[in-house]
């Protein structure tokens, strides 16, 4: 899975690295991320949880 962000998107760029995404590379624009999904118990039972975690983990702070 990929994602970018502008720089100034800090909520954003949180999320993705909260979720296990890395930071590959970065331009003048954006920050690129990516991840390998494996599929596990969570995943194919609950698609999405991580993602709603780790949303629910930046609204908290």
């Amino acid at each position: 899975m990929k994602g970018d962000t502008d720089h100034d998107n800090i909520a954003s760029q949180h999320v993705m690295t909260a979720v296990g995404m890395r930071l590959v590379a970065e331009d003048e624009r954006l920050k690129y991320y990516r991840t390998t999904w494996t599929a596990g118990p969570s995943s194919v039972s609950e698609p999405g949880a991580q993602l709603r975690h780790a949303t629910n983990q930046v609204e908290k702070e």
